[in-house]
């Protein structure tokens, strides 16, 4: 966990979370094997306090985490998103993390399923398309034939999430 103190308050803070092994384990949703799950953390949580937001904690607190994750013993970090939650997705995205997965979680709530590989550097892609976020069943469809959500752009006609191979 990373903290932020400002004028002797708490302002921020970022969680990670070491995963037990269950049935709704994000490496399962992502395509790990089974003997892979032990070496997943999650991102769990990023809060900002409204009047500290602008500065840029979210993401300095994400390269903070990350760069100690570099030197432990986890290969791959995940996270969950809700659809539309941008600065979420923003946040994601910054930090190198794919959609991997796009699936109910959580009781039957909609959520996007980022991963990274924490030692490897990144994959140069060969095609690339935008897909409108609301289109669940295309995102769906291009997932399940290997295809990765690298970033979202807006138009006038709403969100797409960039898709490459």
């Amino acid at each position: 966990m990373v903290v932020v103190f400002a004028d002797g308050r708490l302002v921020a803070f970022r969680a990670l979370l070491v995963p037990g092994a269950d049935e709704e384990h994000l490496g399962s949703d992502v395509g790990l094997d089974l003997t892979e799950l032990g070496s997943v953390v999650y991102q769990e949580i990023s809060t900002v306090s409204p009047r500290y937001r602008g500065y840029r904690l979210q993401k300095i607190m994400a390269d903070m985490l990350m760069e100690q994750l570099k030197v432990a013993d986890y290969k791959y970090v995940c996270a969950t998103v809700a659809p539309f939650n941008i600065a979420s997705l923003k946040d994601k995205f910054s930090q190198q993390m794919e959609i991997a997965a796009l699936k109910k979680k959580y009781g039957g709530v909609l959520r996007y399923v980022f991963m990274k590989h924490l030692h490897k550097e990144g994959v140069e892609w060969q095609v690339e398309q935008f897909i409108p976020m609301q289109d669940t069943k295309a995102q769906q469809k291009l997932l399940e034939e290997g295809w990765r959500g690298t970033g979202i752009s807006g138009s006038p006609d709403g969100w797409l999430v960039r898709y490459c191979k």
